[in-house]
């Protein structure tokens, strides 16, 4: 079973203002949430529960599951990173895609916006000998963002929120048909936009918006997988 080697270090961390973040914070636990239109009660298993209480609403459990355990029809692509050293393998489609305009990931994709994919850690697999150098850029919760060593530009990145799946985003651009992907959902951190965009996409500006934002859609995505 392939695991992130570098979900819990933390460096070089340079926290900033609470409006320019895109790491997910929680203020602390939770019990339920809303999304999509349905209340997940959420159990100390990691469990989500629906509103009758099914047991097998969703599966959120941290652990990576084995090749065996995922859904076998769904489709199997392999992304890269621009140079193509690094690659990894993806099953199914992203759960979300956003654009986010904070200033970290300004800084970390050297553009003006960040176009990401989302997935849950057991859709995809990055090889235990894989080129990639991991770092934080704030104090945890946050984001272990990956880039090619041999290209140095932005390959996957992984996040851990409690009571869900482990996170993966994946750049649009490292996708193999970054064409054949859903549409944006939203655009996150839209008070630190370089441009204004031209697109009728649901805006959020600030910090918490911007999370909840992210949350309700992330939720809301696994809901219809």
């Amino acid at each position: 079973m392939v695991r992130h080697p570098a979900l819990t270090r933390e460096q070089n961390a340079q926290p900033q203002g609470a409006d320019q973040q895109c790491e997910i914070s929680h203020a602390g636990p939770f019990s339920a949430w809303k999304a999509g239109g349905t209340v997940l009660n959420f159990a100390a298993d990691g469990r989500a529960y629906g509103r009758a209480g099914a047991a097998d609403a969703l599966d959120l459990n941290h652990s990576q599951p084995s090749g065996d355990d995922i859904v076998q029809s769904e489709p199997v692509t392999q992304g890269q990173c621009p140079c193509g050293e690094t690659r990894f393998t993806l099953r199914g489609g992203p759960v979300l895609r956003f654009l986010c305009h904070c200033t970290i990931c300004q800084a970390f994709n050297n553009s003006a916006q960040a176009d990401i994919c989302v997935y849950t850690n057991g859709q995809v697999r990055l090889p235990d000998d894989h080129p990639v150098d991991f770092q934080t850029y704030r104090r945890p919760p946050a984001v272990d963002r990956g880039k090619c060593r041999a290209c140095g530009q932005p390959a996957i990145e992984y996040f851990r929120l409690p009571l869900l799946p482990d996170i993966v985003f994946v750049p649009s651009a490292n996708h193999p048909d970054p064409a054949a992907l859903p549409a944006p959902a939203m655009r996150m951190f839209y008070n630190s936009r370089v441009a204004d965009a031209e697109d009728d996409l649901p805006r959020h500006e600030g910090y918490w918006p911007s999370q909840l934002a992210f949350l309700r859609g992330y939720l809301a995505g696994l809901i219809r997988r």
